[in-house]
């Protein structure tokens, strides 16, 4: 039991006084720890948080993306041209136009109303200007074994016909991986 204050002595008195300074110390202390420790804690989970939003991104990207080069394909701005035809079956394919002005596909690859092959601007990569990619951005079906609404093995005049590629009247065998090159004269054929 403690005693009355006054019932105490002055050393008594001392003694408690230093008692009560070192508990309020003690206590004082702890809270302090204990801020510190979730001051640390929210740091350390932030940190967290920010390294796995990281290590997910990169994560998340493509597998196959390759890095731009650091020498441009076609050393430069070019601006290139290249014809194509289109025939199912013997019979010629009009390939889509836009109206007025404006272009069809990217502005590095694209068509006016002229329906040749444009490609203008630097080329990066020789992937960017594949004969299947200015298919893909004119908005035809065009796969190394389909053309348009044909596919290997369809009739054709009565036989089952193929898809063909033929560039500056050679036929080619790359199909949708052939390289677009200036002033080029392709032939996409459906036939026997």
């Amino acid at each position: 039991m403690e005693q009355p204050a006054e019932s105490l002595t002055r050393h008594e008195r001392r003694q408690l006084k230093k008692q009560q300074r070192e508990q309020e110390q003690q206590q004082k202390e702890k809270t302090q720890t204990a801020k510190q420790k979730r001051k640390s804690m929210i740091t350390w989970s932030i940190v967290t948080i920010v390294v796995l939003g990281i290590v997910i991104f990169f994560m998340m990207l493509p597998k196959n993306a390759t890095p731009q080069p650091q020498q441009p394909y076609s050393k430069g701005q070019v601006h290139w041209h290249a014809s194509l035809k289109v025939f199912l079956c013997g019979e010629e394919k009009l390939m889509p136009a836009p109206i007025g002005e404006s272009h069809l596909g990217l502005p590095l690859l694209h068509t006016h109303a002229d329906r040749r092959v444009h490609i203008e601007g630097t080329v990066w990569r020789s992937e960017d200007i594949l004969l299947g990619k200015y298919m893909e951005v004119i908005g035809q079906n065009f796969k190394d074994d389909e053309l348009l609404e044909k596919k290997n093995g369809d009739v054709c005049n009565g036989t089952p016909g193929k898809v063909k590629l033929f560039a500056n009247g050679e036929e080619n065998s790359l199909l949708t991986k052939y390289v677009i090159k200036d002033g080029d004269k392709y032939g996409l054929r459906f036939e026997p």
